[in-house]
């Protein structure tokens, strides 16, 4: 440290803004991914640094107080904890080169490295085979690494004065894919590895046995991780929680230079993506799902729900998936299949008088009134989802759909779709229009609206 520094005194203002930053759970899930993607930690012993007490500090490497620092002076923003006021520039570049596992971890793989499983091999370039979870790990630990050239999506982040480029991850899907893990349920997807041309001390980076089918990595060899970081460090997190985890990893092995790699990426990164409806009905992981199920097979909405992402002009599509599923999830408490089966029924009825009350809206006529009318627009089918729950509640017969909604103006020019958040003000719809349109329906009176038709 710097010489007219006191320990003491850093350890006083650490523990002062620590305090802050716990009660804030994006600071600290920040600050856990910096300690995951730049320093090679496993989540729990972040967490368990960022819970250090004044012991745990006293006691500390002088690399993770700096680092500690570091990252609670960009949480709070508070000068007193500037790391160049504290420590001198070599603590500084030592702190940001500590690797936790390197630091931790003594039975380490080495190369020349043969894989454990069979390898088939399709040319020179391309092997297909599998590793079992803690191997993936294990590597994923030793020897994987990344390479900012071949990766997706980069962050840039400022370090002492330098720009560095970080993987750029996302917390949700890692801990939806953990959570998989641990359940048993996560898909046999591959992960896509690089040993990079050029980088083994042999000239030659990866030598085939055809004979056994074992493929090794020979000695200097870099390999990157090319597709499937996220993969990784879920399995990573899930063998903290279960050491006897049981999943077996599919990984393509690739003998790339970098040209080659980055050719391949952008091959794989123009993929057609698949929209979040497709995805919603492909994961089919809530009940609000199986009601959906019912509506699709045995009702008026038969075949007019879009799975795309759209509802397809001059398709006899009238309403997206994700729209009709998340009203439905929202709205009713299901806590079987047999729940959700009764309002995915209850809808079905719904829908059956709604359709045949207004024939032309939601039939024969569809497009032609949609242009003047918001009536069979496809965001206002959450309103109606809570239009069916309150008419169930409140006994009251869906014949009367048509005296309820005929006293609302549905007509585009009616101010009050801006008024209540329907369109913007410019008349186009935005991401609260569902909930808005929602919370229209919730305070609708249906015991004056039946007695003004």
């Amino acid at each position: 440290m710097i010489v007219n520094k006191s320990p003491d005194e850093l350890i006083e203002y650490l523990l002062l803004n620590l305090k802050l930053v716990k009660e804030n759970d994006k600071k600290i899930n920040k600050i856990k991914n910096e300690l995951v993607t730049n320093n090679n930690f496993i989540p729990g012993a972040a967490q368990e640094l960022i819970n250090s007490t004044e012991d745990d500090l006293s006691g500390l490497d002088l690399r993770l107080i700096c680092l500690l620092t570091e990252h609670i002076y960009v949480a709070t923003g508070d000068k007193k904890l500037k790391t160049d006021e504290w420590f001198t520039p070599k603590e500084i570049k030592t702190s940001t080169l500590y690797d936790y596992v390197y630091e931790t971890h003594v039975d380490s793989i080495k190369l020349p490295l043969t894989m454990p499983d069979p390898f088939l091999k399709i040319d020179d370039k391309n092997y297909i085979g599998y590793w079992d979870a803690q191997f993936a790990n294990q590597l994923l630990s030793d020897l994987l690494s990344y390479n900012p050239e071949t990766q997706r999506e980069t962050r840039k982040i400022q370090r002492n004065n330098q720009i560095e480029f970080a993987i750029k991850i996302y917390p949700h899907s890692i801990k939806e894919m953990t959570a998989k893990l641990l359940k048993g349920k996560l898909g046999y997807t591959t992960i896509t590895i690089n040993a990079l041309v050029g980088t083994s001390d042999t000239g030659k980076e990866l030598s085939y046995n055809p004979k056994n089918m074992t493929l090794t990595v020979n000695e200097g060899t870099e390999l990157n991780i090319l597709d499937g970081m996220h993969r990784l460090t879920a399995i990573k997190n899930a063998l903290e929680i279960n050491p006897n985890l049981k999943h077996k990893v599919q990984v393509a092995i690739k003998n790339f230079n970098l040209p080659q790699a980055k050719e391949f990426l952008a091959d794989i990164s123009k993929q057609n993506a698949i929209s979040k409806d497709r995805v919603k009905e492909l994961e089919k992981n809530r009940f609000s799902d199986d009601a959906m199920n019912y509506l699709n097979l045995e009702s008026d909405l038969k075949d007019r729900i879009s799975v795309v992402g759209h509802v397809s002009v001059g398709s006899n599509e009238i309403v997206r998936y994700g729209v009709l599923s998340d009203a439905i999830n929202s709205e009713f408490i299901m806590k079987s299949r047999l729940d959700a089966d009764k309002v995915g029924e209850r809808l079905s009825k719904f829908f059956y008088y709604l359709f045949g009350l207004y024939p032309d809206e939601f039939i024969n006529d569809v497009n032609r009134i949609k242009k003047k009318s918001y009536i069979n627009t496809n965001r206002m089918f959450a309103g109606y989802v809570v239009l069916a729950k309150r008419m169930v509640e409140e006994n009251s017969s869906f014949e009367n759909i048509k005296d309820i909604l005929d006293s609302i103006d549905f007509d585009r020019k009616n101010p009050l779709w801006k008024e209540i958040g329907y369109v913007n003000s410019s008349g186009a719809f935005h991401s609260g229009s569902e909930k808005n349109i929602m919370n229209f329906f919730r305070n609708l009176d249906l015991k004056k609206s039946m007695e003004e038709n």
